[in-house]
């Protein structure tokens, strides 16, 4: 299907919010506290055998080869490293930590990170240049045997966790466990159609008087949140993923951070093996404006819709001009994972993080060969992002870029694209309003005052490229001709 919904999508942009779906109101997530052991099987422990998470981590699980660092024990420091846009941060950088569950257990001294209590904080290094790369640091009360073989939720304030619409909507068995010993199956309780799910409350584990904690991991699952192949665009509501609120209205917005394999959903005993169905992890965090950070998605190989609005947050509200105005709202989500896969899958990445309103970095991208409609408005009116990510692909497909950077009102760059390995038509789309309101961005086609920035696009696929952005050119780029910008230049 040529250009795939995306003429479509650009003719709504014109009217609203220029995305393919538009990112979920704020909810009250609906919760019913309930029994901390989730309504699993009269209580009882499943998948003996393990260690409990109480008291000192055992093992080495430092690590900070990623975005995601986990500490080995108290008092144990660890060197950080980062990267911004694929490359290391610069001896220089300027380390800071941004937020942390509890003032003062975790500190830094230069890139080196320890802590005296346990917690979790996000870190962030800046480099000269302004580029920032964002860390989320943690040292947990909870054995390696355990931590590696499911998702690990933590706050300093007392949470809970349910789905949207309270029903199981996996295809196989989730386990919950608030000990990190004690595992429970979470199932439905009651008949029929007033079957729901008892929302899981986070207590504290053994060692650490601080902060509250739930783990969960899966078997048999394939998908998460109940994504049909058949659902019309416009209508992909039967999808229902996880919520995370305060158990304690008067808290707010909680913030949770997210530590593990988002495959131990799948299958904790076999990751590596896990099968990702269709739309397997579609609109699992999505809403959950008091994530902190993203778990990591290692699986070097996607399925069609995998990702999908995984992370979409709450829709911004509108000035009257039909601007974004985010006044009042709160997201706490500024970690996104790394993303390794160098093939992707239809879809795959559409809507990911749109409307994360304090994201201001997005994570490398470093895949080669493109999928239909695969960045569809990934970043979608990420207000907070300063510069794109560096886009190699040589293989592209319809709509691949298309409305990617939509409303990203703080860009302060334009990505040099490589030459394909086969030109996309004007049919194609590929470019389609890709960087469609970003009005921090100015494209010229004459080099004068600030605009010295040499940029050539080697292809022309597309309609509305610069649309509403704040240069003097804000049309289509035509392909091999020379433009200026007074932003920078992501190579």
């Amino acid at each position: 299907m040529k250009r795939f919904s995306v003429v479509l999508c650009w003719l709504i942009g014109l009217l609203a919010f220029f995305s393919v779906v538009s990112c979920p109101g704020n909810a009250d997530g609906g919760n019913v506290p309930g029994n901390p052991s989730g309504g699993g099987e009269e209580g009882e422990p499943s998948g003996g055998g393990e260690p409990s998470g109480g008291g000192e981590p055992t093992g080495d699980i430092a690590s900070s080869e990623g975005v995601s660092v986990l500490l080995s024990g108290l008092n144990s420091p660890v060197s950080l490293s980062a990267k911004i846009n694929g490359s290391a941060v610069a001896t220089g950088a300027t380390w800071k930590i941004e937020s942390q569950l509890n003032d003062g257990d975790l500190t830094l001294n230069g890139s080196s990170i320890s802590a005296s209590a346990y917690g979790a904080a996000v870190v962030s290094a800046q480099s000269n240049d302004g580029g920032k790369a964002f860390l989320a640091v943690a040292c947990l009360p909870i054995s390696k045997q355990v931590s590696d073989k499911c998702l690990v939720f933590a706050s300093s304030k007392p949470f809970v966790l349910n789905t949207e619409n309270r029903k199981k909507n996996w295809d196989g068995a989730l386990q919950v466990s608030t000990d990190a010993s004690t595992w429970v199956n979470w199932i439905e309780t009651g008949e029929n159609e007033d079957s729901f799910l008892t929302a899981v409350e986070s207590s504290r584990i053994d060692g650490d008087n601080k902060n509250y904690y739930i783990l969960v991991r899966g078997s048999g699952n394939t998908k998460m949140t109940g994504w049909i192949e058949s659902e019309s665009i416009f209508d992909l509501s039967a999808a229902s993923g996880f919520s995370l609120n305060a158990k304690n209205a008067d808290d707010g917005v909680v913030p949770v951070f997210c530590f593990g394999d988002i495959r131990t959903l799948l299958d904790y005993e076999n990751v590596d093996d896990a099968e990702m169905a269709a739309g397997a992890f579609f609109k699992l965090f999505r809403g959950c404006s008091g994530l902190v950070n993203a778990p990591a998605l290692p699986s070097p190989v996607l399925s069609k819709n995998c990702y999908q609005e995984m992370f979409v947050g709450n829709t911004p509200g509108r000035n009257p001009d039909n601007s974004i105005n985010v006044m009042g709202m709160v997201d706490l989500f500024m970690v996104p994972p790394e993303l390794p896969a160098t093939t992707l899958a239809e879809r795959c990445y559409d809507n990911m993080f749109a409307c994360r309103i304090s994201m201001e970095q997005a994570p490398e991208l470093p895949a080669t060969v493109l999928a239909e409609g695969c960045y569809v408005s990934m970043f979608g009116a990420c207000v907070s992002l300063k510069y794109p990510p560096s886009l190699p692909a040589t293989t592209l497909a319809p709509g691949c870029y298309s409305i990617m950077f939509n409303e990203c009102i703080a860009l302060d760059g334009i990505v040099k694209l490589p030459a394909p390995v086969s030109s996309p038509s004007e049919d194609d789309g590929c470019l389609d309003s890709m960087y469609y309101a970003c009005d921090n961005l100015k494209l010229s086609e004459t080099r004068t005052g600030d605009y010295q920035n040499e940029i050539v696009f080697p292809y022309a696929s597309g309609m509305g490229v610069f649309m509403k952005t704040g240069g003097t050119f804000t049309g289509d780029p035509v392909a091999g001709r020379t433009y200026y910008t007074s932003n920078k230049v992501i190579m």
